[in-house]
Protein backbone atom coordinates (compact mmCIF):
# COMPACT_ATOMS: atom_id res chain seq x y z
CA UNK A 1 0.00 0.00 0.00
CA UNK A 2 1.07 3.62 -0.88
CA UNK A 3 2.57 5.57 2.18
CA UNK A 4 0.38 8.64 2.92
CA UNK A 5 1.91 12.11 3.27
CA UNK A 6 2.26 13.20 6.88
CA UNK A 7 0.32 16.94 7.75
CA UNK A 8 2.73 18.98 8.19
CA UNK A 9 1.59 21.50 10.88
CA UNK A 10 4.84 24.30 11.38
CA UNK A 11 4.39 27.89 13.25
CA UNK A 12 6.24 30.15 9.81
CA UNK A 13 5.21 31.73 7.01
CA UNK A 14 6.42 28.59 5.06
CA UNK A 15 4.40 25.76 6.64
CA UNK A 16 2.09 25.48 3.37
CA UNK A 17 5.59 25.21 1.31
CA UNK A 18 7.08 22.74 4.01
CA UNK A 19 3.69 20.75 3.43
CA UNK A 20 3.97 21.03 -0.84
CA UNK A 21 7.71 19.46 -0.78
CA UNK A 22 6.32 16.69 1.98
CA UNK A 23 3.71 15.84 -0.30
CA UNK A 24 5.96 15.86 -3.68
CA UNK A 25 8.40 13.85 -1.80
CA UNK A 26 6.40 11.17 -0.79
CA UNK A 27 4.64 11.05 -4.20
CA UNK A 28 7.39 10.94 -5.93
CA UNK A 29 9.10 7.67 -3.67
CA UNK A 30 5.64 6.10 -4.37
CA UNK A 31 5.83 5.79 -7.40
CA UNK A 32 8.17 2.52 -7.73
CA UNK A 33 5.12 1.01 -4.50
CA UNK A 34 2.65 1.91 -7.13
CA UNK A 35 4.38 0.07 -10.04
CA UNK A 36 4.58 -2.56 -7.87
CA UNK A 37 1.09 -2.77 -6.48
CA UNK A 38 -0.42 -2.62 -10.07
CA UNK A 39 2.10 -5.85 -10.72
CA UNK A 40 0.82 -7.51 -7.86
CA UNK A 41 -2.83 -6.69 -8.62
CA UNK A 42 -2.51 -8.27 -12.01
CA UNK A 43 -0.77 -11.47 -10.65
CA UNK A 44 -3.80 -11.35 -8.55
CA UNK A 45 -6.20 -11.30 -11.38
CA UNK A 46 -4.70 -14.01 -13.33
CA UNK A 47 -4.73 -16.73 -10.04
CA UNK A 48 -8.50 -15.88 -9.88
CA UNK A 49 -8.94 -16.23 -13.80
CA UNK A 50 -6.86 -19.47 -13.87
CA UNK A 51 -8.42 -20.81 -11.06
CA UNK A 52 -12.04 -20.20 -12.52
CA UNK A 53 -10.74 -21.84 -15.86
CA UNK A 54 -9.33 -24.48 -13.83
CA UNK A 55 -12.84 -24.76 -12.21
CA UNK A 56 -14.64 -25.13 -15.91
CA UNK A 57 -11.65 -27.82 -17.03
CA UNK A 58 -12.75 -29.73 -13.69
CA UNK A 59 -16.11 -29.63 -14.56
CA UNK A 60 -15.84 -30.84 -17.83
CA UNK A 61 -13.92 -33.75 -16.86
CA UNK A 62 -16.32 -34.56 -14.24
CA UNK A 63 -18.93 -34.45 -16.84
CA UNK A 64 -17.16 -36.99 -19.25
CA UNK A 65 -15.95 -39.37 -15.91
CA UNK A 66 -19.86 -39.13 -15.47
CA UNK A 67 -20.65 -40.36 -19.12
CA UNK A 68 -18.47 -42.64 -18.76
CA UNK A 69 -20.17 -43.95 -15.49
CA UNK A 70 -23.57 -44.30 -17.23
CA UNK A 71 -21.89 -45.60 -19.91
CA UNK A 72 -20.15 -48.57 -17.73
CA UNK A 73 -23.09 -49.41 -15.98
CA UNK A 74 -25.36 -49.38 -19.55
CA UNK A 75 -27.23 -46.62 -18.32
CA UNK A 76 -29.40 -48.87 -16.62
CA UNK A 77 -32.38 -47.49 -14.63
CA UNK A 78 -33.58 -49.44 -11.62
CA UNK A 79 -37.44 -49.18 -11.17
CA UNK A 80 -40.02 -50.58 -8.35
CA UNK A 81 -43.58 -50.52 -8.35
CA UNK A 82 -43.96 -50.18 -4.46
CA UNK A 83 -42.30 -49.02 -2.03
CA UNK A 84 -42.15 -51.68 0.00
CA UNK A 85 -38.66 -53.07 -2.15
CA UNK A 86 -36.50 -49.72 -3.55
CA UNK A 87 -33.39 -50.61 -6.05
CA UNK A 88 -30.30 -49.41 -6.87
CA UNK A 89 -27.51 -49.91 -9.02
CA UNK A 90 -24.04 -50.72 -8.04
CA UNK A 91 -21.95 -51.49 -10.65
CA UNK A 92 -22.46 -53.29 -13.83
CA UNK A 93 -26.13 -54.72 -13.33
CA UNK A 94 -27.67 -57.95 -15.13
CA UNK A 95 -30.73 -56.20 -16.97
CA UNK A 96 -34.08 -57.32 -16.51
CA UNK A 97 -36.91 -57.75 -14.58
CA UNK A 98 -37.36 -59.68 -10.85
CA UNK A 99 -40.37 -60.88 -9.14
CA UNK A 100 -40.44 -60.13 -5.38
CA UNK A 101 -42.97 -62.29 -3.24
CA UNK A 102 -43.46 -63.48 0.36
CA UNK A 103 -41.26 -61.24 2.61
CA UNK A 104 -42.35 -62.78 5.62
CA UNK A 105 -39.31 -61.10 7.96
CA UNK A 106 -37.45 -57.99 7.84
CA UNK A 107 -33.81 -58.28 9.20
CA UNK A 108 -33.75 -57.18 12.69
CA UNK A 109 -31.57 -56.51 15.89
CA UNK A 110 -31.93 -58.62 18.71
CA UNK A 111 -31.93 -56.88 22.31
CA UNK A 112 -31.89 -57.78 26.02
CA UNK A 113 -33.12 -56.07 28.81
CA UNK A 114 -31.63 -56.49 32.34
CA UNK A 115 -34.60 -58.48 34.30
CA UNK A 116 -34.03 -56.40 37.52
CA UNK A 117 -34.10 -52.60 38.31
CA UNK A 118 -31.21 -50.98 39.91
CA UNK A 119 -31.08 -48.04 42.39
CA UNK A 120 -28.19 -46.11 41.25
CA UNK A 121 -26.32 -46.26 38.49
CA UNK A 122 -22.99 -45.77 39.38
CA UNK A 123 -22.71 -47.47 42.77
CA UNK A 124 -25.09 -50.24 42.45
CA UNK A 125 -23.02 -53.80 42.01
CA UNK A 126 -24.16 -55.83 39.30
CA UNK A 127 -21.97 -59.13 39.89
CA UNK A 128 -22.76 -60.74 43.10
CA UNK A 129 -19.39 -59.66 44.21
CA UNK A 130 -16.89 -61.31 42.41
CA UNK A 131 -16.44 -58.71 39.92
CA UNK A 132 -17.12 -60.88 37.09
CA UNK A 133 -19.68 -61.70 34.44
CA UNK A 134 -19.99 -63.20 31.27
CA UNK A 135 -21.11 -62.22 28.09
CA UNK A 136 -22.88 -64.82 25.33
CA UNK A 137 -23.81 -63.02 21.95
CA UNK A 138 -24.57 -65.45 19.24
CA UNK A 139 -23.12 -68.59 21.72
CA UNK A 140 -19.76 -66.46 21.89
CA UNK A 141 -18.99 -66.29 25.23
CA UNK A 142 -16.36 -63.40 26.69
CA UNK A 143 -15.43 -62.39 29.93
CA UNK A 144 -16.32 -59.49 31.63
CA UNK A 145 -13.73 -58.09 34.88
CA UNK A 146 -14.98 -55.34 36.78
CA UNK A 147 -13.24 -53.70 39.31
CA UNK A 148 -14.78 -52.46 42.89
CA UNK A 149 -14.92 -49.01 41.59
CA UNK A 150 -16.79 -50.00 38.29
CA UNK A 151 -18.81 -52.67 39.72
CA UNK A 152 -22.02 -50.96 38.88
CA UNK A 153 -24.04 -50.44 35.71
CA UNK A 154 -21.97 -47.31 33.83
CA UNK A 155 -18.73 -49.57 34.58
CA UNK A 156 -19.94 -52.52 33.05
CA UNK A 157 -21.97 -50.55 29.94
CA UNK A 158 -18.60 -49.13 29.72
CA UNK A 159 -16.25 -52.41 29.37
CA UNK A 160 -19.16 -53.69 27.00
CA UNK A 161 -19.07 -50.85 24.70
CA UNK A 162 -14.77 -50.56 24.46
CA UNK A 163 -15.01 -54.65 23.89
CA UNK A 164 -15.33 -56.17 20.06
CA UNK A 165 -18.29 -58.53 21.39
CA UNK A 166 -21.01 -57.65 19.39
CA UNK A 167 -23.39 -55.95 21.27
CA UNK A 168 -23.86 -52.47 22.34
CA UNK A 169 -25.27 -51.57 25.69
CA UNK A 170 -26.82 -48.76 27.03
CA UNK A 171 -28.93 -47.17 30.22
CA UNK A 172 -32.23 -47.08 30.37
CA UNK A 173 -33.55 -44.60 32.84
CA UNK A 174 -37.48 -45.64 33.52
CA UNK A 175 -38.12 -42.68 36.47
CA UNK A 176 -39.68 -45.15 38.98
CA UNK A 177 -39.08 -44.11 42.28
CA UNK A 178 -37.11 -47.45 43.07
CA UNK A 179 -34.75 -49.87 40.93
CA UNK A 180 -34.89 -46.92 38.55
CA UNK A 181 -32.40 -48.02 35.98
CA UNK A 182 -32.27 -50.86 33.72
CA UNK A 183 -29.24 -52.46 31.59
CA UNK A 184 -30.08 -52.59 27.34
CA UNK A 185 -28.18 -54.64 24.86
CA UNK A 186 -28.90 -54.42 21.36
CA UNK A 187 -26.70 -56.50 19.17
CA UNK A 188 -24.79 -54.56 16.36
CA UNK A 189 -25.60 -57.17 13.09
CA UNK A 190 -29.01 -57.51 12.47
CA UNK A 191 -30.48 -61.32 12.50
CA UNK A 192 -31.09 -63.86 15.25
CA UNK A 193 -28.55 -63.89 18.07
CA UNK A 194 -28.81 -64.92 21.70
CA UNK A 195 -27.72 -62.78 24.16
CA UNK A 196 -26.97 -63.94 27.83
CA UNK A 197 -25.42 -62.15 30.74
CA UNK A 198 -24.70 -64.02 33.57
CA UNK A 199 -22.47 -63.75 37.11
CA UNK A 200 -20.16 -66.01 37.52
CA UNK A 201 -20.60 -66.63 41.63
CA UNK A 202 -22.60 -69.45 41.78
CA UNK A 203 -26.07 -67.76 42.02
CA UNK A 204 -28.94 -70.11 41.61
CA UNK A 205 -30.16 -67.69 39.21
CA UNK A 206 -27.35 -66.54 37.33
CA UNK A 207 -28.75 -64.89 34.29
CA UNK A 208 -29.36 -61.01 34.24
CA UNK A 209 -30.97 -60.20 31.22
CA UNK A 210 -34.16 -60.88 30.01
CA UNK A 211 -34.80 -61.01 25.55
CA UNK A 212 -37.01 -58.33 23.96
CA UNK A 213 -36.04 -59.15 20.83
CA UNK A 214 -34.76 -62.27 19.29
CA UNK A 215 -33.54 -60.69 16.13
CA UNK A 216 -34.79 -62.24 12.59
CA UNK A 217 -33.00 -62.89 8.98
CA UNK A 218 -34.94 -61.12 6.49
CA UNK A 219 -36.57 -63.80 4.07
CA UNK A 220 -38.22 -63.60 0.81
CA UNK A 221 -38.40 -64.82 -2.81
CA UNK A 222 -36.97 -63.33 -5.85
CA UNK A 223 -38.39 -65.17 -9.36
CA UNK A 224 -39.79 -67.94 -6.88
CA UNK A 225 -36.57 -68.53 -5.31
CA UNK A 226 -35.95 -68.68 -1.44
CA UNK A 227 -33.70 -65.89 -0.16
CA UNK A 228 -32.51 -65.33 3.40
CA UNK A 229 -30.41 -62.22 4.33
CA UNK A 230 -29.23 -61.32 7.54
CA UNK A 231 -29.53 -57.68 6.02
CA UNK A 232 -32.55 -55.59 4.75
CA UNK A 233 -29.97 -54.21 1.92
CA UNK A 234 -29.59 -57.18 -0.23
CA UNK A 235 -26.66 -57.23 -2.30
CA UNK A 236 -25.84 -60.52 -3.56
CA UNK A 237 -28.89 -61.92 -5.27
CA UNK A 238 -28.94 -60.27 -8.55
CA UNK A 239 -25.14 -58.70 -9.86
CA UNK A 240 -24.66 -55.17 -9.41
CA UNK A 241 -28.45 -54.78 -7.98
CA UNK A 242 -29.04 -53.45 -4.22
CA UNK A 243 -32.53 -54.69 -3.40
CA UNK A 244 -33.80 -52.41 -0.03
CA UNK A 245 -36.68 -54.58 1.61
CA UNK A 246 -38.46 -52.35 3.71
CA UNK A 247 -41.88 -53.70 4.44
CA UNK A 248 -43.16 -56.87 4.89
CA UNK A 249 -45.69 -58.18 1.65
CA UNK A 250 -49.56 -59.80 2.29
CA UNK A 251 -50.66 -63.52 0.69
CA UNK A 252 -50.22 -63.31 -2.64
CA UNK A 253 -48.64 -60.30 -3.42
CA UNK A 254 -46.01 -59.74 -5.61
CA UNK A 255 -43.55 -57.04 -6.30
CA UNK A 256 -41.56 -56.19 -9.96
CA UNK A 257 -38.47 -54.44 -9.64
CA UNK A 258 -36.61 -53.77 -13.27
CA UNK A 259 -33.00 -52.81 -14.34
CA UNK A 260 -33.51 -52.07 -18.20
CA UNK A 261 -31.06 -49.47 -20.00
CA UNK A 262 -32.34 -45.75 -20.55
CA UNK A 263 -32.22 -43.87 -23.24
CA UNK A 264 -33.02 -40.63 -21.07
CA UNK A 265 -30.58 -41.51 -18.52
CA UNK A 266 -27.58 -41.57 -21.61
CA UNK A 267 -29.05 -38.18 -23.13
CA UNK A 268 -29.05 -36.36 -19.53
CA UNK A 269 -25.03 -37.32 -19.42
CA UNK A 270 -24.30 -36.37 -22.78
CA UNK A 271 -26.01 -33.08 -23.02
CA UNK A 272 -24.06 -32.00 -19.76
CA UNK A 273 -21.13 -32.98 -21.28
CA UNK A 274 -22.00 -30.99 -23.73
CA UNK A 275 -22.96 -28.22 -21.97
CA UNK A 276 -19.51 -27.99 -20.16
CA UNK A 277 -17.20 -28.55 -23.31
CA UNK A 278 -19.06 -25.08 -24.52
CA UNK A 279 -19.11 -23.11 -21.46
CA UNK A 280 -15.18 -24.22 -21.14
CA UNK A 281 -14.52 -23.61 -25.15
CA UNK A 282 -16.85 -19.97 -24.54
CA UNK A 283 -14.23 -19.18 -21.75
CA UNK A 284 -10.88 -20.08 -23.71
CA UNK A 285 -12.14 -18.02 -26.06
CA UNK A 286 -12.36 -14.72 -23.85
CA UNK A 287 -8.29 -15.38 -23.53
CA UNK A 288 -7.64 -15.86 -27.74
CA UNK A 289 -7.53 -14.01 -30.60
CA UNK A 290 -7.58 -9.87 -30.47
CA UNK A 291 -8.41 -8.39 -27.32
CA UNK A 292 -8.02 -10.95 -26.12
CA UNK A 293 -8.04 -11.97 -21.83
CA UNK A 294 -5.88 -11.58 -18.84
CA UNK A 295 -3.99 -14.87 -19.91
CA UNK A 296 -3.85 -14.26 -23.48
CA UNK A 297 -0.69 -15.71 -24.40
CA UNK A 298 -0.56 -18.31 -20.98
CA UNK A 299 0.64 -21.61 -22.38
CA UNK A 300 -1.89 -23.34 -19.90
CA UNK A 301 -5.05 -21.88 -22.46
CA UNK A 302 -2.93 -23.33 -25.51
CA UNK A 303 -2.31 -26.49 -23.65
CA UNK A 304 -6.14 -26.38 -22.97
CA UNK A 305 -7.22 -25.70 -26.73
CA UNK A 306 -4.99 -28.36 -28.24
CA UNK A 307 -6.62 -31.59 -25.85
CA UNK A 308 -10.14 -30.07 -26.34
CA UNK A 309 -9.38 -30.34 -30.13
CA UNK A 310 -7.47 -33.73 -29.74
CA UNK A 311 -11.81 -35.33 -28.62
CA UNK A 312 -12.72 -35.27 -32.38
CA UNK A 313 -9.85 -38.41 -32.74
CA UNK A 314 -11.14 -40.26 -30.03
CA UNK A 315 -12.37 -43.51 -31.28
CA UNK A 316 -12.77 -45.90 -28.49
CA UNK A 317 -10.80 -48.93 -28.14
CA UNK A 318 -11.47 -50.84 -31.53
CA UNK A 319 -11.24 -47.51 -33.30
CA UNK A 320 -14.68 -48.01 -34.63
CA UNK A 321 -16.52 -45.49 -32.47
CA UNK A 322 -17.65 -41.64 -32.96
CA UNK A 323 -18.93 -39.00 -31.52
CA UNK A 324 -21.13 -38.70 -34.02
CA UNK A 325 -22.38 -42.14 -33.37
CA UNK A 326 -23.50 -41.18 -29.92
CA UNK A 327 -25.13 -38.27 -31.62
CA UNK A 328 -22.39 -35.43 -30.93
CA UNK A 329 -21.32 -33.07 -33.46
CA UNK A 330 -18.65 -29.73 -33.23
CA UNK A 331 -19.61 -26.80 -34.90
CA UNK A 332 -17.48 -25.03 -37.12
CA UNK A 333 -17.82 -22.22 -33.99
CA UNK A 334 -16.22 -25.24 -32.22
CA UNK A 335 -18.99 -25.88 -29.86
CA UNK A 336 -20.19 -29.29 -29.31
CA UNK A 337 -23.88 -30.12 -30.15
CA UNK A 338 -26.07 -33.22 -28.71
CA UNK A 339 -28.66 -35.08 -31.31
CA UNK A 340 -31.05 -36.72 -28.65
CA UNK A 341 -33.22 -37.58 -32.34
CA UNK A 342 -29.96 -40.00 -33.11
CA UNK A 343 -29.70 -41.96 -29.26
CA UNK A 344 -33.41 -42.84 -29.56
CA UNK A 345 -32.93 -43.82 -32.92
CA UNK A 346 -30.24 -46.76 -32.24
CA UNK A 347 -30.70 -50.14 -32.66
CA UNK A 348 -29.53 -52.38 -29.64
CA UNK A 349 -26.81 -52.87 -30.78
CA UNK A 350 -25.79 -49.87 -32.05
CA UNK A 351 -27.05 -48.81 -28.06
CA UNK A 352 -24.23 -51.35 -27.08
CA UNK A 353 -21.58 -50.22 -29.30
CA UNK A 354 -22.10 -46.64 -27.81
CA UNK A 355 -21.65 -47.99 -24.04
CA UNK A 356 -18.46 -49.38 -25.18
CA UNK A 357 -17.14 -46.40 -27.13
CA UNK A 358 -18.01 -43.72 -24.36
CA UNK A 359 -17.00 -45.73 -21.23
CA UNK A 360 -13.81 -45.25 -19.29
CA UNK A 361 -11.65 -47.70 -21.07
CA UNK A 362 -7.95 -46.68 -22.92
CA UNK A 363 -9.26 -44.95 -26.33
CA UNK A 364 -12.59 -43.82 -25.37
CA UNK A 365 -14.22 -40.77 -23.80
CA UNK A 366 -12.23 -41.41 -20.73
CA UNK A 367 -8.57 -41.44 -21.71
CA UNK A 368 -9.62 -37.45 -22.54
CA UNK A 369 -11.23 -36.69 -19.83
CA UNK A 370 -7.62 -37.71 -18.40
CA UNK A 371 -5.72 -35.74 -20.42
CA UNK A 372 -7.55 -32.95 -19.27
CA UNK A 373 -7.36 -33.85 -15.57
CA UNK A 374 -3.50 -33.31 -15.89
CA UNK A 375 -4.31 -29.77 -16.40
CA UNK A 376 -6.92 -29.48 -13.77
CA UNK A 377 -6.08 -31.69 -11.45
CA UNK A 378 -6.18 -30.06 -7.49
CA UNK A 379 -3.19 -31.16 -6.45
CA UNK A 380 -0.97 -32.74 -9.37
CA UNK A 381 -2.65 -30.62 -12.96
CA UNK A 382 -0.38 -27.94 -14.61
CA UNK A 383 -3.14 -25.10 -13.61
CA UNK A 384 -2.44 -25.86 -9.97
CA UNK A 385 1.21 -25.71 -10.82
CA UNK A 386 0.78 -22.27 -12.34
CA UNK A 387 -1.20 -21.10 -10.05
CA UNK A 388 1.47 -21.82 -7.41
CA UNK A 389 3.87 -19.87 -9.28
CA UNK A 390 1.24 -17.18 -8.88
CA UNK A 391 1.57 -17.48 -5.27
CA UNK A 392 5.12 -17.33 -5.42
CA UNK A 393 5.10 -14.18 -7.31
CA UNK A 394 2.30 -12.62 -5.08
CA UNK A 395 4.72 -13.06 -2.24
CA UNK A 396 7.69 -11.46 -3.27
CA UNK A 397 6.07 -8.44 -4.65
CA UNK A 398 4.57 -8.53 -1.24
CA UNK A 399 7.98 -8.47 -0.04
CA UNK A 400 9.41 -6.00 -2.41
CA UNK A 401 6.62 -3.15 -1.27
CA UNK A 402 6.98 -3.74 2.27
CA UNK A 403 10.59 -3.20 1.84
CA UNK A 404 10.16 -0.08 -0.12
CA UNK A 405 7.61 0.76 1.68
CA UNK A 406 9.58 1.40 5.08
CA UNK A 407 11.95 2.84 3.02
CA UNK A 408 9.63 5.87 2.28
CA UNK A 409 8.73 5.78 5.93
CA UNK A 410 11.79 6.61 7.12
CA UNK A 411 12.58 9.14 4.20
CA UNK A 412 9.58 10.90 5.02
CA UNK A 413 10.26 10.49 8.83
CA UNK A 414 13.91 11.95 8.07
CA UNK A 415 12.18 15.02 5.69
CA UNK A 416 9.89 15.83 8.70
CA UNK A 417 12.42 16.07 11.32
CA UNK A 418 14.69 18.27 8.64
CA UNK A 419 11.42 20.35 7.79
CA UNK A 420 10.72 20.90 11.39
CA UNK A 421 13.82 21.87 12.32
CA UNK A 422 13.62 24.73 9.32
CA UNK A 423 10.11 25.24 10.27
CA UNK A 424 11.10 26.51 14.13
CA UNK A 425 14.38 28.36 12.63
CA UNK A 426 12.35 30.49 10.67
CA UNK A 427 9.83 31.38 12.71
CA UNK A 428 12.95 32.38 14.89
CA UNK A 429 13.55 34.38 12.14
CA UNK A 430 10.18 35.67 11.88
CA UNK A 431 9.50 36.76 15.20
CA UNK A 432 13.43 38.22 15.41
CA UNK A 433 12.43 40.34 12.30
CA UNK A 434 9.09 41.79 14.01
CA UNK A 435 10.59 42.58 17.17
CA UNK A 436 13.42 44.54 14.91
CA UNK A 437 10.59 46.54 12.97
CA UNK A 438 8.90 47.53 15.99
CA UNK A 439 12.19 48.59 17.19
CA UNK A 440 12.85 50.68 14.22
CA UNK A 441 9.26 52.60 14.12
CA UNK A 442 9.50 53.09 17.74
CA UNK A 443 12.86 54.92 17.34
CA UNK A 444 11.20 56.16 14.33
CA UNK A 445 8.68 57.84 16.58
CA UNK A 446 11.42 59.50 19.18
CA UNK A 447 13.51 61.31 16.43
CA UNK A 448 11.04 62.51 14.06
CA UNK A 449 7.66 62.23 15.41
CA UNK A 450 6.24 59.86 12.99
CA UNK A 451 6.70 56.20 11.78
CA UNK A 452 8.42 55.24 8.82
CA UNK A 453 6.08 56.05 5.92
Amino acid sequence: MSISALTFTGLSDFSDDFQAIVNRTVAIANLPIQRLESDQTAVLNKKITMGDLRASVANLVSAIDEVGRVAEGRAVSPASDSSKVSVSISGAAALGSYQISEITSLATVATATSRAGYAAKDSTPVTGGNHTLTLSVGGTAHTIELTEATDNLDGLAAAINSGDFGVQASIIDTGSSTDRYRLSLTATESGPAAISLQTTGGEPDPELMQTTHAGSNAVFKINGQAVTSTSNVVTSVVDGLVISLNETTQDGETITIAAQSSRNTLATALEGMAAAYNQLRDEVDTHTGEGGGILAGDRIVYEIQSRMRSIVGVSGSDGSGSLAKAGISLGADGRMTFDGAVLTAMSSSELADAFAFLNNQPGSLGAFAASLDRLSNAETGMMTAEMGLYDEIDGRLTSQIDGMSERVRTLQTTLFAQLQAADALLAQLESQQATLGASIESLNLVLYGKKEG
